[in-house]
């Protein structure tokens, strides 16, 4: 039959971040329709009025939305570094360099700001108030937005033992990052220097496309075959982009100075992902499910501009990053659900593991992502209506600035999501 669904659903995402043996914890709530769908099924019938058991036994066409990824999520952390300042970057960034050559989103803000001067007699070698760290370091990120994907869909039954399908998805992202980072000298011990303040944004959005193809095979009445496989997604991604900057360098006024506004256009390829699933039928009772996903990171592909040869050599560079961090994934998913008469009980366990080639957090394996899921369900003859409960953790790692003489300091990250969903779906 053909059927309609609609599942709305309540995130809330939890961070608590380690910098420098303090800990922080952050909440995110936001609401979502995470599936709108409808099918359309079309029945062949035999000269008896009769649904047929061979050949082409059924036709489904479907459309609809899906959320495919969540970004909304808050980020803060905060300690004293003895060692290190932002203003390292910034002076390694901008050695050798005239000040009119001075990058606008970053060390130029640092210079037309006071955080950065030139040491007087030279023009492109550079001093700053804060050395050696002595600062009270705190950022702040917040990231929103989401990734939904539109799809059109083409099922078939043929003859009660196999199932294929195939479908176009056109993916679209929505993404905003506001970075805040500031230093301050909490214990007045640094001459003119009172405080940093240095904030990015950055707003990303894409569309793509990508092809799905299916099957599934009832080798008996018990058990079950599957598998599946996504062609790349083409994304045509835009960023837009700017930086400010505010300084205390024991003045009588503050410096601010703000960025020119960036934009970006390029493409990202996704790599190929491949399925394969088994279920075992318990009869009457519900049925046991097990997948196996492969991706492969690090043939993610980026492209810029109309290719004149700095866009080239720019693509070619984090090409090699990619390939050189990421690596393959595997990916497995467990599932269980047994009948009630009407009723349905369910529950699941999945488990990513990481995107890199070694492990992103030293000492840890938070990197990978694992979860459960417990689900209710009623069934009846024209409509359902299911609930679900989901489970998730990860880890990542922020570092607020990198410098080429020295390791610094990051925050571990432990993220705690949890995705309470139901849906109402109605047959006719």
């Amino acid at each position: 039959g053909s059927e309609f669904t609609f599942t709305p659903s309540v995130v809330s995402i939890q961070n608590s971040s380690n910098f420098m043996g303090n800990t922080f914890k952050d909440y995110k709530y936001n609401f979502n329709i995470s599936n709108l769908g409808m099918v359309f099924a079309s029945v062949n019938y035999n000269s008896k009025g009769e649904v047929i058991s061979e050949g082409l036994v059924a036709l489904n066409f479907g459309f609809g939305i899906n959320k495919l990824a969540n970004f909304n999520r808050t980020i803060f952390y905060q300690g004293a570094n003895g060692t290190s300042s932002i203003a390292d970057r910034f002076l390694e960034d901008a050695a050798g360099n005239n000040p009119g050559e001075l990058y606008s989103f970053a060390e130029g803000l640092a210079f037309d700001t006071y955080f950065l001067d030139t040491i007087p007699g030279e023009t492109t070698k550079y001093f700053s108030p804060v050395s050696n760290g002595g600062v009270l370091q705190t950022k702040s990120i917040e990231t929103r937005g989401g990734m939904y994907e539109w799809v059109i869909a083409l099922g078939a039954n043929y003859s009660n033992k196999l199932y294929m399908g195939a479908s176009i998805g056109l993916p679209v992202i929505r993404y905003k990052e506001t970075s805040l980072y500031n230093e301050k000298d909490e214990m007045d011990t640094i001459p003119n220097f009172k405080s940093v303040t240095f904030e990015e944004i950055v707003e990303t959005n894409g569309q793509g496309i990508n092809l799905k193809m299916g099957l599934i095979y009832r080798i008996t009445d018990w058990f079950r075959i599957g598998g599946s496989i996504q062609t790349p997604t083409y994304f045509s991604m835009n960023d837009n982009y700017y930086a400010t900057m505010e300084t205390d360098v024991d003045t009588s006024f503050n410096y601010t100075a703000n960025s020119p506004e960036g934009r970006f256009r390029y493409t990202l390829i996704t790599p190929w992902r491949v399925s394969a699933g088994a279920s075992l039928i318990l009869g009457k009772l519900g049925f046991l499910s097990a997948d196996y996903e492969f991706v492969d990171h690090s043939l993610s592909y980026f492209s810029f501009g109309d290719g004149n040869i700095d866009d080239k050599i720019a693509a070619k560079n984090i090409n090699v990053q990619i390939n050189n961090k990421y690596g393959r994934a595997n990916n497995l998913r467990f599932g269980a659900e047994f009948k009630i008469k009407k009723y349905r009980v369910r529950g699941g366990y999945f488990v990513y593991s990481s995107p890199f080639q070694s492990q992103l957090i030293t000492g840890s394996t938070d990197d990978k992502r694992t979860g459960y899921s417990f689900g209710l369900g009623l069934r009846e003859t024209d409509y359902f209506i299911d609930l679900g409960y989901v489970k998730s953790f990860y880890g990542d790692y922020n570092v607020p600035y990198t410098l080429n003489s020295e390791t610094t300091a990051g925050a571990v990250n432990k993220v705690y999501g949890t995705n309470i969903v139901a849906t109402v779906g109605f047959k006719f």
